[in-house]
């Protein structure tokens, strides 16, 4: 993911650019989220590695507002998608008693979702983390 991100670390981060990460580099994971058997603290792993990536690239210059990143834009944010929110809605998109069931016997990510929740929760989910983080 971090290597598809390297194609726009030369050019400025803008609303063009993020969009192009977010398909690209994130949405790795909508094809590989099955295979790769992740547990939940990689997802925030990789989280702080693209945010590590941009800052070392010089493309997010404020190392400390990271959370800046996540916000969507109305809020002045840069509307990068959460590695670690992404991978729950792909994996709330694949609930089926037997893939659950699977899962449970594998003690992957999946199998600690209990119930299921939309898109719209997460988001806010997502956003009130960020609110959380920041006020810290």
């Amino acid at each position: 993911m971090i290597s598809r991100q390297r194609r726009f670390f030369g050019k400025r981060l803008n609303r063009i650019n993020i969009k192009a990460i977010n398909r690209n580099a994130i949405s790795l994971l909508n094809y590989h989220i099955r295979v790769l058997r992740l547990k939940p603290a990689d997802f925030s792993k990789l989280d702080e590695r693209v945010s590590e990536a941009l800052v070392n690239y010089k493309l997010h210059l404020r190392p400390r507002c990271k959370e800046r990143l996540y916000l969507p834009r109305k809020e002045l944010g840069r509307s990068l998608h959460s590695v670690e929110l992404r991978s729950k809605h792909m994996l709330q998109e694949l609930i089926n008693p037997t893939i659950l069931k699977m899962e449970n016997t594998n003690e992957t990510n999946l199998a600690q979702k209990k119930r299921q929740k939309s898109k719209k929760s997460l988001e806010e989910a997502q956003l009130a983390k960020l609110y959380n983080e920041i006020e810290k």
